[in-house]
């Protein structure tokens, strides 16, 4: 029979109570490890609808020969060209940065890019020229020839597997593993 007020409170730290939330949240961790691997071999291999042709927001237009800012942050600008018909074969592209750095832009289809865009704006159809993603600080960009007729800009729309976030995940996993381990093994000790 409690014969005061601090006899009648509870502990909430109690070694009993340590015990079961470390156990628990072993469990917590154990669960979590398949469900981090799952995510991030998806986003690596791209099983996520992102690499289909999708429609874009082309944020910028511009017309051939005309320069066309490109800062994209991280991942760069894609530049895209109109009508669908373009010759890729001439069509030219150059960027521009700080410092006098510059220079020449490949043009083609990339195997990790949509080849073509419908502008979620009403623009109509672009076709893809090429990124500044590589490229240390653009500042603008321009293109020209080929019958190119209208220049637009981009955030890159990547890959589309978000590498890096998947990476991340699978990275995250065996740290749970070796978290929940270390949790449980703690949790039987007492």
């Amino acid at each position: 029979m409690p014969t005061g007020p601090a006899e009648s409170i509870r502990q909430p730290f109690t070694r009993g109570n340590l015990v079961r939330v470390t156990r628990l949240w072993s469990l917590v961790a154990f669960a979590a490890v398949p469900l981090f691997l799952a995510v991030g071999v998806a986003l690596l291999v791209g099983v996520f609808p992102a690499q289909s042709s999708r429609a874009s927001v082309i944020e910028m237009t511009a017309a051939p020969g005309a320069e066309i800012a490109a800062l994209g942050g991280s991942r760069g600008m894609a530049l895209w060209g109109q009508p669908a018909d373009v010759d890729l074969a001439q069509v030219t592209c150059t960027w521009t940065g700080g410092a006098d750095a510059g220079g020449e832009l490949e043009v083609g289809p990339a195997p990790d890019r949509p080849t073509e865009v419908t502008d979620s704006r009403g623009k109509g159809d672009f076709v893809w020229l090429t990124t500044t993603a590589g490229e240390f600080v653009p500042r603008s960009a321009t293109c020209s020839g080929g019958g190119l007729t209208t220049l637009g800009a981009s955030v890159d729309p990547g890959t589309g597997a978000g590498s890096s976030t998947g990476l991340f995940f699978v990275l995250l996993a065996p740290v749970m593993l070796v978290l929940g381990l270390v949790a449980r093994r703690l949790s039987r000790r007492s």
